[in-house]
C-alpha cells in the first residue's frame, strides 16, 4: 500500500498539520509521536481528512510520527524548531 500521509510544515514550531486521503474514508487512524529516546510524547486518533496537533509544548528536536490503521503502520520523521 502506498502511503499518502503528509506532515506540514515539517520544520514546525507550534503546530503540525497531518493530512491523508485515507482519513476521508472514515477510517480511525491512530497517531503517536515519540522523541528520539522512544518516549511517547503524543497519542491520539482521528477520522478527519486533515487534523492539527499543537506542538508548542514539545522541545526542539527530531521526533517519529507513527500512523496506524487496520494492519497498516507508517512512521515519518518530524523536526521541531524553537
Amino acid at each position: 500500500m502506498i502511503s499518502t500521509f503528509e506532515i506540514s510544515p515539517n520544520l514546525t514550531v507550534n503546530e503540525l498539520t497531518i493530512s491523508n486521503s485515507q482519513f476521508a474514508k472514515g477510517k480511525v487512524v491512530s497517531i503517536t509521536i515519540h522523541d528520539v529516546t522512544g518516549k511517547l510524547i503524543y497519542k491520539g486518533t482521528t477520522t478527519l481528512a486533515k487534523t492539527t496537533i499543537n506542538t508548542s509544548n514539545f522541545v526542539a528536536g527530531v521526533y517519529a510520527v507513527q500512523f496506524q490503521y487496520a494492519d497498516f503502520i507508517e512512521t515519518k520523521k518530524l523536526i521541531i524548531e524553537k
